[in-house]
């Protein structure tokens, strides 16, 4: 959504006529600034033990759009919490039989922080590994 902000700001500084069309304000005297608000800096809720059990112990059916986000879902939590884009761009190198490494897309390329982040196999984990298939040019399919 930034980015498309972005682009309406700009088309709007080039033509002031498109305010009438800028979606990101609901307020009339909102639509003339053009700035992109930092996050809300609200934390959402966490899962409690309960939630976490029974979202764990869903069953949904393989190969359908609900198996495939409660997976990458828990990809995520058991993976320490890596983002979804780096998910994206796990390759077959990046694991082995006990260790899942990669470099975190945010911090690639910064000289500061370009160390990789190693995550123990678990089973649950390897079991969401098994299942996921592999793009032609040896992405993971996400």
């Amino acid at each position: 959504m930034r980015a498309l902000k972005v682009v309406f700001n700009v088309a709007i500084s080039r033509n002031s006529s498109l305010i009438e069309c800028y979606p990101f304000s609901s307020k009339r005297a909102e639509k003339s600034k053009f700035r992109i608000k930092n996050a809300a800096r609200k934390k959402g809720e966490a899962l409690n033990i309960d939630q976490l059990r029974k979202f764990i112990a869903f069953n949904a059916m393989p190969g359908t759009s609900l198996w495939e986000a409660k997976a990458i879902w828990l990809f995520s939590l058991y993976a320490q919490g890596m983002n979804f884009r780096d998910f994206c761009f796990l390759k077959k190198g990046n694991i082995s039989e006990s260790t899942l490494s990669y470099i975190r897309s945010k911090t690639k390329n910064s000289k500061t922080n370009e160390e990789k982040i190693r995550v123990p196999i678990s089973s649950p984990l390897k079991e969401i590994l098994n299942h996921q298939s592999i793009t032609e040019d040896g992405y993971w399919r996400c």
